[in-house]
């Protein structure tokens, strides 16, 4: 009974004060937050087991086992250790910090400030949430204009391809014609926008193992950049991606600015602007949106006067212009053998597509089109309607109930939180020239950061306000706690 009144309270305290300090890594979100949160929970139950094992099992078995040396007063070993180092230390300090009452202050003034200081040093420290690890997986994307053929997209590919595989560092590589590389579309984000386009060219790049190369995988980024460049010297319009995850569970681009507003128009044009800014930050590369190429549309504008004149309704109208325009499917061609049977298709003879099928390619093809009204009288298509062209995303983005447009890079050289920090005095600078209702986000690895180690501050102060209430009811003073905190 002595014993577990002179203890149980050290021991409680020292056990809760440990499990305390844990707290902040119990607030950790995120994918992290599913790996660090067992490290704490873990300890905490192995803390609380070994308090109850050591007054409940422990000492009630030290009774029998120890019954024999309870009337010797032999001292051991470890505690004539304990008892000189406990006398130099008292010394030591009585000497120094401890020697006078002034002196004492200063030297916790001096703690404090130092602890201080270093919270002001770490907050000033970049952050990287996830450091470049090896991977030999390499996507490669190159977006061409919005009216490429497969036919061009194919020479792109052949001119790529003929890089890739010459370069010394490839293992494998697959090839995609009008298809983006799997490994360009890992998150969801990506997954969402369209993947297949005539204007897309992808390739899948696998490294040679790293023991068979001088440099780990993403130190080839470069080399792989400069060299496609060089093989599509002779083209023009293209942009070209590289997308390397290196191990990072989080495989969304960890430079994003989200952009919503109400119109895409306008979201184009603050996206253009944040891009040109994005451009002047060091370690910003690989600038780019998420609308990708724009698409040329035709609107048609009916003229309502002139539809009830020929007695025709809009119905009637985009059905006809439907069949002018389209490519239909009427069934198959039996062929003898296994084959698959081919497709029969119909559409209008055009001359921009000579004697292919297919819709028309040329905006003065519009002039070649007629309506037949119900009573058979054929009625030319601009008699009808007006038209203007417009450019339109391959995709409308939303983001909480509003039109986004997210401004993407990647880091090299510098941390993606240092790029947006350093971005976000031009963006609040530049939204002062915005129209009302349009506001910038900044997401990413930034956005990532907080959301997984967001609350860690308020749980490290949190954490260190209940060590200091404990121990102030242990000790019954608010100054000691206070120094040993410190």
């Amino acid at each position: 009974v002595h014993t577990v009144r002179v203890f149980l309270l050290p021991a409680v305290a020292g056990q809760l004060t440990t499990i305390l300090a844990l707290l902040p890594l119990m607030t950790v979100g995120g994918i992290d937050g599913k790996f660090i949160r067992i490290l704490p929970v873990t300890i905490t139950l192995a803390l609380l087991i070994s308090l109850v094992v050591a007054f409940l099992i422990c000492i009630p078995l030290s009774r029998y086992l120890l019954s024999r040396q309870a009337g010797r007063q032999q001292e051991l070993l470890i505690d004539r250790i304990s008892g000189r180092l406990r006398s130099q230390l008292s010394s030591a300090l009585e000497r120094g910090p401890l020697a006078s009452k002034p002196r004492a202050a200063m030297w916790v003034a001096a703690a404090l400030g130092v602890f201080i200081l270093s919270l002001v040093v770490a907050a000033q420290l970049p952050v990287q949430m996830y450091e470049q690890a090896e991977d030999r997986r390499i996507g490669v994307s190159i977006e061409l204009g919005p009216n490429t053929t497969l036919a061009q997209a194919q020479r792109i590919a052949d001119k790529a391809g003929d890089f890739i595989r010459h370069w010394q560092w490839v293992d494998k590589s697959v090839a995609y014609v009008g298809q983006k590389s799997p490994f360009a579309t890992a998150a969801l984000k990506d997954a969402l926008l369209p993947i297949k386009a005539y204007h897309q060219v992808g390739f899948s790049i696998i490294l040679v193992p790293r023991d068979e190369r001088p440099e780990m995988a993403f130190e080839y980024l470069d080399e792989l950049r400069e060299g496609l460049r060089q093989a599509l010297a002779g083209e023009a319009g293209y942009e070209l991606f590289l997308t390397y995850f290196g191990g990072n569970p989080n495989p969304t681009v960890p430079v994003q600015i989200e952009l919503s507003g109400l119109d895409y128009d306008e979201l184009r044009s603050i996206a253009q602007a944040v891009k040109a800014e994005l451009a002047q930050v060091p370690g910003a590369i690989g600038i780019r949106d998420n609308l990708g190429v724009p698409l040329r549309e035709i609107r048609f504008t009916f003229k309502p006067e002139r539809l009830s004149f020929h007695d025709l309704t809009e119905q009637d109208v985009v059905h006809q212009i439907r069949m002018w325009m389209a490519e239909d499917e009427y069934g198959y061609f039996k062929w003898p053998g296994i084959q698959d049977d081919p497709k029969i298709r119909f559409s209008m003879e055009w001359p921009s597509r000579g004697q292919r099928a297919g819709s028309p390619r040329h905006v003065s093809e519009i002039e070649l089109m007629d309506v037949i009204s119900p009573g058979g009288v054929t009625v030319p298509l601009l008699d009808l309607v007006d038209f203007r062209i417009i450019e339109s995303p391959q995709v409308y983005v939303h983001s909480a109930g509003r039109r986004t447009v997210a401004v993407q890079a990647r880091a090299e050289g510098q941390t993606a939180t240092t790029i947006m920090l350093a971005l976000q005095p031009r963006l609040e600078q530049m939204k002062q020239r915005w129209p009302a209702g349009y506001d910038y986000r900044l997401a990413g690895e930034l956005e990532a950061a907080n959301e997984g180690y967001g609350n860690m501050g308020y749980a490290f102060i949190a954490a260190v306000f209940l060590i200091f209430v404990l121990l102030t009811l242990m000790f019954g003073s608010m100054t000691q706690p206070l120094i040993i905190l410190l």
